[in-house]
């Protein structure tokens, strides 16, 4: 008879998924990492969100305001993550992808690349996580691509009037944005759950 108690631990090692099984019981403890097997979901996730945003970009306005639901993407990957290399990345395809929409080039992908950079550091320091944060800062990482998309237009000798039009359209996008950032905080993926289960044979 064997008694003891069993916790099965999913990990991500080098970007696959395994379980490790630990042992604790009259016998010692041990540990065993088996059941591998690629770590694609959140990859294909986000793929489709970015698919989703474009689509909704080019089919819905509000308010006469045409959403800017890629630079909520790139915001919320970038609090996700919190990594400079890789939210900077993805911003730069995403800003890639929209340049090739809109037939202007380099203003949204440098713009997506420095929103990524500056998502993935917003936390830590004085800054904790909380809905309010990413609500104020997906209004402001929204303005901020905005203004900076104008000013790059600008250096490319296409300025574009800062009329009552574009500042309405601009604060527009920021505030369609603003709830969306309620989503951009951590999230305990079932990956990464644990179940204590205990065992007597």
């Amino acid at each position: 008879m064997v008694q003891g108690t069993y916790l099965v631990e999913d990990v991500t090692v080098s970007g696959e998924v395994r379980v490790m099984v630990h042992f604790s019981g009259k016998g010692g403890s041990r540990s065993r990492l088996n059941m591998e097997g690629p770590y694609y979901l959140a990859t294909i996730s986000w793929l489709c969100l970015l698919v989703l945003a474009i689509y909704l970009e080019g089919k819905i306005l509000i308010l006469g305001v045409k959403p800017e639901f890629l630079t909520a993407l790139v915001f919320i990957f970038g609090m996700r993550k919190r990594d400079d290399l890789k939210a900077a990345c993805f911003g730069a395809v995403v800003g890639f992808i929209e340049d090739i929409l809109s037939g202007f080039w380099g203003a949204n992908m440098i713009s997506k690349t420095l929103i990524g950079y500056l998502s993935a550091n917003i936390l830590g320091g004085f800054f904790v996580w909380s809905p309010i944060l990413g609500i104020i800062g997906i209004f402001f990482m929204t303005l901020l691509d905005s203004l900076f998309v104008l000013l790059v237009m600008g250096l490319k000798d296409q300025p574009v009037h800062l009329s009552g039009w574009v500042i309405y359209t601009i604060i527009g996008q920021s505030l369609i944005n603003a709830p969306l950032g309620y989503f951009a905080g951590p999230v305990s993926s079932p990956l990464k759950r644990r179940t204590a289960l205990r065992e007597e044979a």
